[in-house]
């Protein structure tokens, strides 16, 4: 080989390989059939976007319907989530318990377990607004004392 046919071949080794096969080929077949899988294919035709049928049309609407329904469905589950937990956070501050698990959870990151009612302080404004009407409605009412009716008439006679 001279050596422009080195430089040719050192440029595009793809080239070579062929021209290579290409020797070969005539005395082995399995080499002609790699030969034409190494042949450049032509480049697939580009897509064309085609309107789509009306019936797919329809099928997109209803998906878009239906994912509409659930993304609007999860927004309310979002917010009444978040009520719930601004309820329990403060019901927690009353009972001066764990906000996350009531001292129920050895594993909780707050309170490893130890966040059972009254082990803290209860928070004085959620206290006042959720256990303490509990706590008088749970006192006995004490019955209203019946006062003697005033007597007009002097001392008993049968009293002397």
């Amino acid at each position: 080989m001279d050596d422009s046919n080195r430089t040719a071949d050192a440029a595009d080794p793809l080239a070579a390989l062929k021209a290579q096969l290409t020797a070969q080929a005539g005395d082995n077949p399995a080499l002609a059939v790699l030969l034409q899988f190494m042949q450049p294919r032509p480049a697939p035709a580009p897509c064309v976007d085609v309107e789509p049928a009306p019936a797919a049309s329809a099928r997109e609407e209803q998906l878009q319907a239906d994912l509409d329904v659930l993304v609007r469905g999860h927004a309310q589950q979002a917010a009444e989530l978040e009520r719930l937990r601004r309820r329990n956070d403060a019901l927690a501050a009353a009972l001066g318990a764990c906000h996350l698990c009531f001292g129920e959870d050895a594993w909780c990151p707050r309170c490893g377990g130890l966040g059972r009612p009254a082990s803290r302080r209860p928070e004085p404004a959620a206290f006042a607004q959720y256990v303490r009407p509990v706590l008088e409605r749970l006192q006995p009412r004490e019955p209203a004392r019946a006062t003697p009716p005033a007597s007009t008439e002097g001392p008993r006679a049968g009293a002397a």
